[in-house]
């Protein structure tokens, strides 16, 4: 999402800080054009991090679902068996 924002020079780095919640020696991608830059984090999560966060969030959905452990064990079983 874009948006316009008037900030006083002085709040200008903690603005950026605060929205990409950034920590002191963070590394930032700067891409400049013609009349602007664009600042990303250049950090992506740590492999594990990145792992536990898609098991947790696959785990969720599945108990969204009802689907239990022993069903996805079957799922695997017949997955192999079919290969």
């Amino acid at each position: 999402m874009s948006r316009v924002k008037t900030v006083p020079s002085d709040r200008l780095k903690a603005e950026i800080f605060e929205h990409l919640d950034l920590a002191s020696g963070d590394a930032l991608v700067l891409i400049e054009g013609n009349d602007f830059v664009l600042v990303k984090r250049a950090m992506t999560p740590a492999l594990m991090e990145r792992f536990e966060k898609l098991a947790s969030e696959t785990r969720e959905h599945f108990e969204e679902l009802g689907i239990e452990p022993e069903d996805v064990e079957r799922a695997v079983r017949w997955a192999r068996e079919s290969s």
